[in-house]
């Protein structure tokens, strides 16, 4: 209890020390805690705008230039073929131009809508195709005969 008791004491001396006595040795020596800077005015009335272009490279405002757009062909239709489909569970598949896409997929610049066993939906320019399987081919061949 005396050993918190002196510690006390002492924290409460140190706190009086650094609290009074730098206004007392402040004042008494005449020290100031701010340093002196020279008085400076900047005054910019004959200066120019830094930001401003010089005079001779004004130009008088004109009247903006009709931009021509050119026309721009859409996209033709990607060729297409399906050579697998893998339909009916979770995580719907398809071989496409020998490539496996899932719906959600991109192949040269299509994205794949729907995968089912009639074939594959997908958009393309914001259009929507069904590209047919080879099953639907061959079902829609036979029944025309």
């Amino acid at each position: 209890m005396k050993r918190n008791l002196n510690k006390f004491i002492i924290f409460v001396i140190l706190v009086f020390i650094f609290i009074f006595k730098p206004n007392k040795v402040a004042l008494s020596e005449g020290l100031s805690l701010v340093p002196l800077r020279p008085n400076v005015e900047y005054k910019s009335e004959e200066l120019k705008d830094p930001f401003e272009p010089p005079e001779e490279e004004k130009k008088p405002e004109a009247e903006p230039e009709k931009q021509i757009m050119p026309e721009v062909k859409p996209a033709p239709t990607p060729v297409l073929k399906i050579e697998g489909l893998v339909w009916g569970g979770r995580l719907p598949q398809a071989i496409i131009n020998q490539k496996v896409v899932k719906i959600g997929d991109i192949i040269e610049g299509a994205q794949i809508v729907d995968i089912n066993r009639e074939g594959v939906t997908l958009t393309f320019n914001n259009s929507q195709y069904n590209l047919p399987s080879q099953w639907m081919l061959n079902n829609l061949e036979s029944g025309n005969n």
